[in-house]
């Protein structure tokens, strides 16, 4: 009897054992993440039969390229989040990335000037076959299960659905780290990010690096005993770094974030041997949906409207507006200010070859339509829009970079 009990509970043990590896290896597990092919393929061709299409301009060539709208909120996704994150959490980024693109026709690009985007064959190309087997269904599922829905705020088509990875336990004002106030972009709790990547990491800067980087920014010049003595003189309601103190200089955090390649505006520092050491939490600006907190709620039972009015204050959610449809089914070119710089730079271009021509050619072009007094006002009248044409130009770059 005991030798057939010792049987049982070895028997037993074996299989307990058994359990954990069998559901976190790559074969029931992975199998249960993957949308089936057939449903893969169902889905592609609802998304080609929409009718529905949006124009992204590719930075590197230049170039515009359309296509269907859920195509696009599926690769914005793709390229946005992991593969790994709940179906809920995803939803809520179709929505987001739909809403944010349909806001920016006509000026929207493929990197995260405006939101990353990588086709169907870049995102093969770069993640592997695996990856897309894996988890390309996932995406195309969750653009397909929220198709043409969109956020609105006051009846309007909400334009700053902003996002990031994680807050670090907070999310911000937009007006605490950009310099505009967007009434939806509230500061909120964001308890869920037990996952996040980028908590509490710290970098290290030698002093001596630090003040030439700080040098490098055409301000007050500061010395070493500057950084000793610097200062973080206010905090944002999110607890990110609004302004820190250095030497003359106060700068906000976003500055220096960006400066030593911080993860977050959202540090802490100390000067130990000769070294400034910086310990950040969260990762990103922190305005708007948190990725890992969205993912996190998910995961806690809230679905995808929760979590978007969550992070989105007083905002609603409803299908996309004929109107709005329409104007990204007839845009697939850059935006009109856009077209306007490139008739500029074409009549700039005529201008230049205008001035190599031959003087006696122009001077027999122009004796055909004016006399000579007539002639010499014309020419200073030319003279004076070609300025006028040049310095509008030059305006309008300055302008475009600024907004960049």
């Amino acid at each position: 009897m005991k030798k057939y009990l010792a049987y049982i509970l070895a028997v037993a043990v074996i299989l307990l054992n058994g359990i954990p590896y069998i559901a976190l290896s790559d074969g029931a597990g992975a199998d249960e993440e993957r949308v089936p092919k057939s449903k893969v393929e169902k889905m592609e061709e609802e998304i080609s039969e929409s009718g529905v299409t949006i124009t992204v301009k590719r930075v590197a060539t230049g170039e515009y390229l359309t296509l269907p709208l859920e195509e696009y909120v599926a690769c914005v996704v793709a390229s946005e989040m992991y593969g790994q994150f709940e179906m809920e959490a995803l939803k809520a980024q179709a929505v987001a990335a739909r809403t944010y693109g349909l806001a920016r026709v006509g000026d929207l690009c493929d990197t995260v000037h405006c939101q990353a985007f990588a086709t169907e064959e870049e995102l093969r190309e770069k993640q592997g076959d695996e990856w897309m087997d894996k988890y390309w269904g996932k995406f195309l599922e969750a653009a397909v299960e929220t198709q043409g829905e969109v956020v609105y705020y006051d009846d309007e088509l909400a334009s700053y659905l902003m996002f990031h990875s994680s807050s670090g336990g907070r999310t911000e004002n937009s007006e605490e780290v950009f310099p505009y106030m967007v009434p939806y972009l509230r500061s909120v709790k964001s308890p869920y990010e037990d996952d996040a990547s980028h908590k509490q990491e710290t970098k290290t800067v030698s002093i001596d690096t630090f003040v030439r980087a700080i040098n490098g920014l055409n301000r007050k010049p500061i010395k070493e005993t500057d950084v000793q003595k610097m200062e973080i003189t206010a905090r944002t309601t999110g607890g990110r770094v609004k302004t820190i103190q250095i030497g003359n200089n106060e700068f906000t955090g976003g500055e220096i974030r960006d400066l030593f390649g911080l993860a977050s505006a959202n540090f802490t520092y100390n000067i130990e041997d000769y070294h400034v050491i910086f310990t950040t939490t969260g990762f990103g600006h922190g305005v708007g949906m948190s990725q890992y907190g969205a993912n996190g709620m998910a995961k806690k039972g809230y679905n995808y409207k929760q979590i978007l009015k969550h992070y989105y204050t007083g905002i609603d959610m409803g299908q996309v507006t004929d109107e709005i449809i329409e104007k990204s089914n007839n845009t697939t070119g850059p935006a009109e200010n856009d077209n306007k710089e490139m008739a500029e730079n074409k009549a700039a271009e005529k201008t230049d070859q205008k001035t190599e021509t031959d003087t006696s050619e122009k001077n027999t072009n122009q004796k055909t339509e004016v006399n000579t007094s007539e002639k010499k006002t014309e020419d200073k009248t030319a003279d004076k829009k070609d300025t006028s044409q040049k310095s509008s130009q030059k305006t309008d770059t300055s302008n475009k970079k600024s907004n960049e």
